[in-house]
Parts: C-alpha cells; structure tokens; sequence
C-alpha cells in the first residue's frame, strides 16, 4: 500500500518519493519536495466541534510527476512548480505567495491564486476559480475557462492569456505579450502597450477598450 505521513503539527524538509503522500490536515510543512508519482495533501476543516484548522505548505517543490493537492481550509505559500510537476488548488483552497510554475509544470485552479508567476508553465482557471496578480512570461499561460475569473494579470515578453467562457479583469499586456478574447470570453478594462497585442475573436468581449473591437478572424486589432 501507499505510504502516507498525516501531519497535525509541523515537519520541515520531507521527501516524498513515488508511491508516497504526505497529508496535512491543519498542520506545516516546509521545503518538502514531491518527487515524481509523490503527493502532498494540504487542507483543513472542523477538526473537533466548532473547531476549524488550515492547513499550510510554504516552499514546497514540486517534481516532474509529483502533485500538490491544496484542497479546502489548504494554503500553499511559495510552491515551486517543476515541468510536468502539478498543483492542483480545489475550492475553499488558496495558493499564495508567488508560486512559480516552470515550462511544461501546471497549476489548475478551482478555489483561489494569488502572485502566481508563470515562468513557461501553465495556469487553469476553472469555474469557481478565481486569480489575482498572475505574472505569464517566456511562454506562460493563462486559460480563463468555464467561468474562472482572473483579476489583475500581467502578460509580457512570450507571456499569453486566453480567455473562454470566462471574464479577465484588468490584464496588462505588455511587450511580446498576447491576449485572446475567445467565444463567450469577457475581458474589461484591458491595457495594452507598445508590443502588446490583445485579439478578440467572434463570440469574445472586449468591454471598455474603446480602440479593441470584436472581429470574425484572427486579426490584430
């Protein structure tokens, strides 16, 4: 059978090999490092009557083929996201603090991100999801889908956005940086600088952006 570690209180530098799980309920982490087939759990919930806990990882690394798993009453703080690592943040979960998603890692977004930097890696923002300050570069994408919302992001030099059947709030598109407005995808109050590019597509939203229209093709606008 799996190995499993529960932790309630607080353990520093874990490793959790293939096979293995290291689970959270209320307790700390730190600086554990999830190797490929690894998992590390992190949640909360009414531990004993009327009492509730949280449970938190700060700087955990996630390897090609190991999987965060911040669920609810969960917060994961700094995470490093290797390629083809994965964090998965359900709702009522939060992940903070910066975490770094590398080219080819993922980050899939049911609750709440915040700071999260794209560094070639990807971000999905599913429904219910929610995200605050995403920073995409080198590659880094954002997917808006099914009515995630994303608030505030940043798009720059190779970073994209697409947006469908979801709402993007305030994204910042700046040099080398692409946004596009899919069917059934809102954007507002979108700013684009010199050599930035923002497309709405047939079916996409554009409000506020009086220079950006709605087009039937893959157009620049």
């Amino acid at each position: 059978m799996p190995a499993a570690a529960a932790v309630s209180g607080w353990a520093d530098g874990a490793t959790v090999l293939g096979g293995g799980t290291q689970i959270l309920f209320g307790g700390l982490a730190i600086d554990t490092v999830v190797s490929a087939g690894g998992i590390l759990r992190v949640g909360g919930g009414n531990y004993v009557e009327n009492y509730f806990v949280t449970g938190t990882t700060s700087h955990a690394t996630v390897r090609s083929g190991g999987l965060e798993a911040v669920q609810a009453f969960g917060i994961a703080g700094g995470s490093v996201i290797s390629g083809g690592g994965e964090e998965t943040v359900a709702s009522g979960g939060m992940a903070i603090a910066g975490t770094v998603v590398a080219s080819g890692g993922a980050q899939v977004i049911n609750g709440m991100a915040v700071g999260t930097v794209l560094n070639g890696g990807k971000e999905w923002v599913n429904r219910g999801g929610v995200t605050s300050g995403t920073i995409a570069t080198a590659g880094g994408t954002e997917v808006v889908y099914g009515g995630g919302i994303a608030n505030g992001t940043l798009l720059s030099s190779g970073g994209f956005e697409t947006i469908s059947r979801g709402i993007a709030h305030g994204t910042v598109v700046r040099s080398d940086g692409f946004e596009g407005v899919f069917n059934g995808g809102t954007a507002s109050n979108t700013v684009i600088s010199g050599g930035g590019k923002a497309v709405v597509y047939a079916g996409g939203v554009d409000r506020l952006r009086a220079d950006l229209k709605a087009i039937a093709g893959p157009r620049a606008a």
